[in-house]
């Protein structure tokens, strides 16, 4: 309380004085411990809504079917029938592949700082009903596969990666973890393993391919088999036609092009289309090709007849490909002929080409046949080809009956020729290819039945399969010779190992003799 002191003033004891100072600190330490409370709840309010954030950011990613496939493909969550297994996820993954989110990554700045501590996928699972989320087995041709529903659990720690748990509390109020969910359906293999994710999209999908008839491929989550069809217009009466395409203001292809046409299809970004009426169908450029991986039906009906000695049977084939004026090329189960309705042609296969496949595409052989093959005709003479693969075991007969030859005379002096003729290496000027063989005028000097110009090119054409028969004959002018230098050694041997000074060769004489044929 207060009193008179000696100066006649009023004032305050020692004892208020203390007590009013205690009263101070009091207050003091509440306002500081109040200050830091709300710093706290603050900071955790930053780092609550940088956790929120992110797992918004994560679940945009995931929503990317492709993205998701790239983070869990191949991650095992256990056997049917519960798929219970935890499993670690390393990475949030992008559709490219690329990683987004790692264990450790550190996220936002300052006070709102958290990282990644763990990454799991499980299978949903609802502790309060002690259910697991829903699941749908199916096959694929023979292969089982179950769509599930999982859950991606992330769990953020409060501040950067290293900070121990009691700077994080003192710094931050609530638990030093924050774990958020994601729910997502994915589809696993017999073994539990995760091979592609269902997205947003790929729900929607889903439900407009049923609506369309179609099926959904659980492995890459396509649509397949849709079926259009058109209602009827009157209840109770059949559907004369499944789908019609096209509407009043169709209009047939021409010449002056196809902009109206019932029907366009059209291939990703591409300039080229496809159009389609009532009984034509035409690109916009390039050819058109008809299941080119797969067989081709023309024809067959009623109205078509097969190609026959005549001139104007041609006319009904199944196929026929118009030319210029009245002239087509006709094509039956087994027959090309070219016609005009009244006299045949001559039919060019590729005739301003380089090569003609038969059978098999994308060859760089020049000619393939699954076949016998005739080349010319057996009354004239045969025309130079340039080259001949033979495959599995095949090979060429050549006639060489002597009923059908003439003045057979034996080669003979081939040895003297040959010596004039060279076996050289090159290289091809066209195809710089390294090669051996022999110089074409070369052999024209001494063999000419063996070389051929060519009528078009003027170029000498060397007909390699002839020479084996030089070859024998000079093989046999080489027997005669050498039977003839071992008759002349034997008798040289005889004179010296059977005569007086035989002991000055015994080194020689220990040779044998060679035998003569």
């Amino acid at each position: 309380m207060k009193k008179k002191n000696n100066s006649n003033q009023f004032g305050f004891t020692l004892a208020e004085v203390m007590v009013a100072a205690g009263l101070i600190g009091v207050l003091s330490l509440a306002v500081v411990n109040m200050m830091s409370n709300i710093n706290r709840t603050s900071k955790r309010a930053s780092q609550v809504f940088n956790v929120q954030q992110e797992t918004q950011r994560i679940t945009g990613i995931l929503s990317n079917g492709d993205a998701c496939k790239n983070t869990l493909q191949g991650i095992d969550i256990g056997n049917a029938p519960n798929y219970s297994t935890t499993q670690d996820v390393p990475a949030i993954k992008d559709a490219n592949d690329d990683n987004i989110y790692t264990i450790g990554k550190e996220l936002g700045a300052g006070p709102d700082t958290v990282n990644v501590n763990s990454m799991q996928v499980r299978r949903y699972f609802d502790p309060k009903t002690g259910t697991y989320g829903s699941l749908q087995n199916y096959t694929v041709g023979a292969v089982p596969f179950t769509k599930l529903e999982a859950q991606l659990l992330i769990t953020f720690r409060k501040g950067t990666v290293g900070t121990s748990d009691d700077v994080i509390k003192k710094s931050s109020v609530g638990s030093i973890d924050i774990t958020k969910r994601i729910s997502m359906m994915v589809v696993v293999n017999a073994a539990g393993q995760i091979q592609s994710c269902y997205s947003t999209a790929d729900e929607f999908l889903d439900s407009a391919c049923r609506n369309l008839g179609g099926t959904i491929d659980g492995v890459d989550g396509g649509c397949k088999d849709v079926k259009l069809t058109t209602l009827k217009t009157t209840p109770d009466t059949s559907i004369t036609n499944a789908v019609t395409i096209g509407s009043s203001d169709s209009a047939a292809i021409g010449d002056a092009g196809a902009a109206n046409a019932p029907l366009r299809v059209k291939l990703g970004s591409a300039s080229r289309y496809l159009s389609v009426d009532d009984s034509s169908i035409q690109t916009n450029g390039g050819p058109l090709e008809l299941n080119p991986f797969g067989r081709v039906q023309v024809g067959g009906g009623a109205g078509s007849s097969e190609i026959s000695n005549g001139t104007t049977a041609p006319a009904n084939a199944p196929l026929k490909v118009m030319g210029a004026g009245s002239t087509f090329m006709a094509f039956d189960e087994n027959e090309i002929q070219v016609s005009n309705g009244t006299s045949t042609g001559s039919l060019h296969l590729n005739p301003y080409g380089p090569s003609v496949t038969i059978g098999k595409s994308q060859e760089v052989a020049h000619l393939n046949l699954y076949g016998n093959l005739n080349i010319g005709d057996p009354s004239s003479t045969i025309t130079t080809t340039r080259v001949i693969n033979l495959y599995d075991g095949s090979y060429i007969n050549f006639l060489s009956d002597e009923s059908v030859k003439d003045d057979v005379a034996v080669l003979d002096g081939v040895l003297d020729k040959l010596e004039r003729v060279k076996g050289v290496s090159f290289v091809w000027k066209d195809t710089g290819r390294k090669d051996i063989g022999y110089i074409a005028q070369d052999l024209e000097k001494v063999f000419p039945e063996v070389v051929e110009r060519d009528p078009e090119t003027g170029l000498l054409n060397v007909q390699y399969t002839k020479m084996p028969a030089v070859n024998t004959a000079a093989i046999k002018e080489l027997k005669r010779e050498n039977d003839e230098l071992k008759f002349r050694v034997n008798l040289l041997m005889n004179a010296l190992c059977n005569g007086e000074d035989a002991h000055k060769y015994e080194e020689v004489c220990s040779i044998p003799i060679a035998p003569l044929e």
